[in-house]
């Protein structure tokens, strides 16, 4: 018993001490959770960027009633037309890859 007593706030200490160690690596993220953040970040951007270029795109056809690309009398609008589906689908693309990691990652 009286070792108890003499040691008794060495224990205390120490039992604090892993205490404060199994929190803190409980309460900080791991790397694979990280990665999936990231992730989910990556593809609200490109997500954003989908619809913004989208959004561009509705603009020009509402411009020209929505006739097909072809027939606007306005080529800059035509080549710029072309230019923003072709970033959608580069952007489309890309959010694949993404959810295709994502998946990966889960597993």
């Amino acid at each position: 018993m009286k070792w108890l007593k003499d040691n008794a706030e060495t224990i205390v200490a120490i039992l604090v001490m892993v205490g404060m160690i199994v929190g803190g690596l409980s309460y900080f993220a791991t790397s694979e959770e990280l990665i999936l953040v990231d992730m989910r970040l990556e593809q609200k951007i490109v997500g954003d960027g989908i619809f913004n270029l989208t959004m561009q795109m509705t603009q020009l056809e509402n411009k020209y009633n929505n006739t097909p690309c072809s027939t606007w009398n306005d080529y800059r609008d035509q080549q710029q037309y072309q230019r923003l589906k072709l970033q959608v689908e580069a952007l489309k693309k890309k959010q694949d890859v993404i959810i295709q990691r994502q998946t990966k990652g889960k597993q």
